[in-house]
């Protein structure tokens, strides 16, 4: 048993697979990308922005946000489904609408 482990973990060793370090997108891909996203999270209902940054921006958890807003947990939950639906289409239409830009 112990030679077939070692075996195994020679070959292991023997494969190592280094990963690309990740690239880090252009200051200005990362300001575009900023300013659609703030864009997209003003067009959203006062309380659907307050849940979206209190629980992604602020890392709080749902009771929390819930306990500060002074609504339920639920009402958080809805909130934030219905914000997150938004932005999803939101921020779709404009990838979209980019893309076709960019075929012209």
């Amino acid at each position: 048993m112990r030679v077939a482990t070692n075996l195994a973990l020679d070959q292991v060793r023997k494969k190592k697979a280094y990963a690309a370090p990740p690239t880090m997108p252009a200051l200005e891909e990362m300001a575009t990308d900023r300013e659609v996203v703030r864009s997209s999270m003003a067009k959203l209902p006062r309380r659907q922005r307050q849940v979206v940054a209190m629980r992604f921006l602020a890392d709080m958890p749902e009771d929390e946000v819930a306990r500060v807003l002074d609504i339920s947990t639920g009402s958080v939950k809805t909130h934030l489904h219905r914000a997150l639906a938004s932005l999803r289409v939101s921020l779709g239409s404009q990838e979209a609408g980019e893309s076709d830009v960019a075929n012209f």
